[in-house]
C-alpha cells in the first residue's frame, strides 16, 4: 500500500492520528506521522519513499510557532525536490498561500478535521498528486499522463508488440522501459537499438549477429534480437530503416525466426518488440517510404506520448525531478524556484519537450549559487526559440503560477466571505479581513484588485460576490 506521510504535531499524537485515519480514510493509502522534520526524515528514508506529504503551517509546540510548517518545506525541498508537499492550514491566508508556492508546495487545504469538506478537498489533492508511484519511470499527474500510465500497466501484461510515437524528447524510451519493467519479461533482458545511427549497411548485422568470415573483420558475434531473447527488444526512430532491413525484421517477427549475416543454420528468439519514432508512419506507409505489412506488425498497440507544452501542469514536479539530479550531482543548496520562475517554466512552448527542460533547469542551476533560482536566471537558459509554439505566452494564454496562485486565494477569500455574511452585513468585510490575516483598513481591497489584475475574467464573479463594479477606492472596498 502506498505511503502518504502527514507532518504535524497535533495529528502525531495517537488519539489525534487515528481520529484522522477514520474520519479521513482513502482507500489505497496509509497514513503515517511525524511531529516534525527529525522523525519526518526517518520516515522518508524508508522505501517505497511516501509518495506525497500533508505537511502543517502551525506548529504551536515549536518555537517557530505560528509558520513553522513553511521552514520545514524549505527543508524538504532541499532534500527531496520532486516529492509532492501539500501544506494545511487552520487559517484561510492567501499570504501563506503563496509563500508555500514561492517555496515549492503543489497544494492548500483548510485543516478541518472531520468536515465534510475538508475529506472532498483532501481527497482531490491525494488523487491529484499521488497517483504516480515513486518508483514509476513516467512522472507527472496532468490527464494525458495520468492515461498513458494506465495504459502501459495494462499493456505490460500482453505480450504484444508496441508503437509509440511522439515528438523528440517526450520520452518515447522511457514509456518503453516501463512497459518492460512491469511486464512478466521484468527479470529479462531490455535491449536498445537507436536505428538512425547505425550506417545503413551495418543494421542488420547490429539487428540479427554475424559470423566470422560474412565480409572483412567479420566476427562471430551476436545480434541485438538474439541478445534480447525472452526479453524486451526497443527500437528507436524505427522510420529510419531502410527497405531490407525492413525485411528482413518483418521476417523475423512473422516467424520468430533469423540468421546470422553469412550463416545457414537457423536461430530463433522470443523478444517482444516495442519500436518508436518521432514521425507519422501511416504517412509514410502512403508514400511508399515504409512497408504497409511491417507497419500493421509493428503497431499491435499505438501509444502516444504528450508534448510538454500540452501538460503544463506537470512541468513543477518534472522541474524539482530535475533539480534533485542536479543537487545530488554538483552538491549546491538550492531550494527551488520562485513562482515568478515557474511561471516562465510552466508558459514556455517547449519544442524539445522534456529534455529541453532538463537542459534548462541544469542550465539554471549552474547559475545559481543558493536560495531560489530566480525568473531571470530561467530567461537566460531558455532555448533559442524555432518557432512560435517556443515562445512565452503571457498569463492570460497559458498556464501561469502567478495566476494560479491569485485563483486560489480568490477562492479563500470568497468563501470566508461568504461565511461570514451568515453572521451579518454589519463590519463584514473587516470581519473577513481578520480572518484572513489581512490589514482591516485596506489590505482586503488590496488584495481583491490584485486578483483583478491578475485574473480579468474574475472581475465579473467579484462584483457578483462583492456588489460593486470595481470603480470603487481601495479604502471603499476594504
Amino acid at each position: 500500500m502506498r505511503r502518504i506521510l502527514i507532518i504535524d504535531d497535533e495529528l502525531a499524537k495517537p488519539a489525534n492520528a487515528e481520529l484522522f485515519a477514520q474520519c479521513h480514510g482513502i482507500k489505497g493509502f496509509r497514513f503515517e506521522f511525524a511531529d516534525g522534520p527529525e522523525q519526518a526524515r526517518r520516515l522518508l528514508a524508508d522505501e517505497p519513499r511516501p509518495c506525497l506529504v500533508l505537511l502543517d503551517i502551525c506548529f504551536d509546540n515549536h518555537i517557530g510557532g505560528e509558520r513553522y510548517g513553511i521552514e520545514i518545506l524549505s527543508q524538504l525541498r532541499l532534500e527531496w525536490p520532486s516529492l509532492p508537499v501539500v501544506m494545511m492550514s487552520g487559517q484561510r491566508d492567501p499570504e501563506i498561500l503563496i509563500q508555500s508556492w514561492d517555496r515549492g508546495a503543489c497544494g492548500y487545504v483548510i485543516k478541518q478535521i472531520g468536515c465534510d469538506s475538508f475529506s472532498d478537498e483532501l481527497e482531490e489533492k491525494v488523487t491529484r498528486f499521488a497517483r504516480y508511484e515513486p518508483t514509476d519511470l513516467i512522472l507527472g499527474s496532468s490527464p494525458a499522463i495520468q492515461q498513458l500510465r494506465q495504459r502501459i500497466a495494462v499493456l505490460a501484461e500482453y505480450d504484444i508488440p508496441v508503437l509509440i510515437e511522439g515528438e523528440s524528447g517526450t520520452g518515447k524510451e522511457l514509456v518503453a522501459k516501463e512497459l518492460h519493467r512491469r511486464s512478466p519479461r521484468a527479470k529479462k533482458q531490455y535491449v536498445a537499438v537507436n536505428c538512425g545511427s547505425i550506417p545503413d549497411s551495418l543494421v542488420e548485422a547490429e539487428l540479427f549477429g554475424t559470423r566470422k568470415g560474412a565480409f572483412n573483420d567479420a566476427i562471430d558475434r551476436m545480434g541485438k534480437i538474439e541478445a534480447a531473447d525472452r526479453g524486451v527488444l526497443f527500437l528507436d526512430e524505427v522510420a529510419e530503416l531502410k527497405p531490407p532491413a525492413q525485411a528482413s525484421l518483418l521476417r523475423f517477427l512473422d516467424r520468430g525466426e533469423f540468421y546470422r549475416i553469412g550463416d545457414t543454420q537457423i536461430r530463433k528468439a522470443d523478444v517482444r518488440i516495442v519500436a518508436a519514432t518521432h514521425c507519422d508512419l501511416r504517412s509514410m506507409v502512403a508514400e511508399g517510404a515504409f512497408r504497409g505489412d511491417l507497419y500493421y506488425r509493428l503497431n499491435g498497440f499505438p501509444l502516444t506520448t504528450p508534448a510538454l507544452r500540452d501538460r503544463p501542469e506537470d512541468i513543477p514536479l518534472l522541474a524539482h525531478h530535475f533539480l534533485e539530479i542536479q543537487r545530488d550531482k554538483r552538491h549546491k543548496p538550492i531550494a527551488g524556484f520562485s513562482s515568478e520562475a515557474m511561471g516562465i517554466l510552466q508558459g514556455f512552448g517547449w519544442d524539445g519537450n522534456v529534455r529541453d527542460l532538463m537542459y534548462a533547469v541544469e542550465r539554471a542551476f549552474i547559475l545559481t549559487n543558493d536560495g531560489l533560482i530566480s525568473a531571470d536566471t530561467i530567461r537566460t537558459v531558455l532555448p533559442k526559440k524555432s518557432g512560435s509554439s517556443s515562445r512565452v505566452k503571457s498569463p492570460s494564454e497559458g498556464f501561469c503560477m502567478r495566476t494560479h496562485l491569485c485563483r486560489e486565494a480568490w477562492q479563500l477569500i470568497r468563501q470566508v466571505y461568504l461565511e461570514e455574511r451568515t453572521h451579518g452585513e454589519h463590519g463584514l468585510k473587516k470581519r473577513t479581513a481578520s480572518r484572513l490575516g489581512l490589514n482591516p483598513v485596506n489590505g482586503f481591497g488590496r488584495k481583491l484588485l490584485e486578483i483583478r489584475k491578475e485574473c480579468p475574467d474574475l472581475g465579473a464573479e467579484i462584483d457578483s460576490v462583492f456588489g460593486f463594479d470595481g470603480t470603487e477606492s481601495e479604502e471603499h472596498i476594504g
